[in-house]
């Protein structure tokens, strides 16, 4: 095989639903490489030949075997190369993940960067607590779009609210109701420990 050429989700036809990907044979001995083009909807920006040319790159012919294959874009090869090496796969970890953190009020327990600094201006032992986080939607494929950070009161942790008073006038700036973990009908749900 000598070259791969992956169209992903582009659409090339107005009539019809496509989803192409050119495989480039010659009758020879195999090549040690094998040239790859992998683009898609947010990468192809219409410029056909030009972004072709542009974006194919030679990787291992090995890696075009009986095991199943993965065509991705020159960075994103490298990146996902580079932590097959050096990483280790959440099903290795010893960890069992279950679902997301469940704060019972994502408004006030999820903060952007200017209330963390002005919580922290206000108290320095805040950072204690506030803890850089991820959703869902700030990942892309092999990197991290954006994050928000986390006022981590959980009630496992058995805080005392009161040594953090930048973050408890905070929290109670929502309304004390809101907060309050009872499980009745507009409040929190009742757990162990304190807010």
């Amino acid at each position: 095989m000598r070259q791969v050429l992956n169209f992903g989700d582009v659409q090339f036809f107005q009539e019809a639903t496509t989803y192409v990907c050119i495989f480039v044979t010659q009758k020879s001995k195999p090549f040690d490489t094998v040239e790859v083009l992998s683009l898609n909807r947010k990468t192809f920006h219409g410029d056909f030949l030009t972004e072709v040319e542009y974006n194919i790159y030679k990787d291992s012919s090995l890696k075009f075997g009986e095991n199943e294959w993965s065509i991705q874009p020159y960075e994103d090869a490298k990146k996902l190369d580079q932590m097959n090496l050096n990483g280790v796969k959440l099903k290795d970890l010893p960890i069992s993940i279950y679902r997301g953190i469940l704060t019972g009020y994502n408004d006030a327990f999820y903060i952007d960067e200017e209330t963390r600094r002005l919580l922290i201006a206000s108290d320095a032992r805040s950072t204690e607590v506030i803890k850089p986080m991820v959703r869902g939607r700030d990942i892309s494929s092999y990197e991290i779009t954006g994050f928000e950070y986390l006022i981590g009161t959980f009630p496992s942790l058995k805080l005392d609210i009161e040594n953090y008073p930048a973050i408890k006038e905070h929290l109670l700036s929502f309304g004390y109701d809101r907060l309050k973990q009872t499980g009745d009908i507009g409040a929190r749900k009742r757990q162990g420990g304190v807010v």
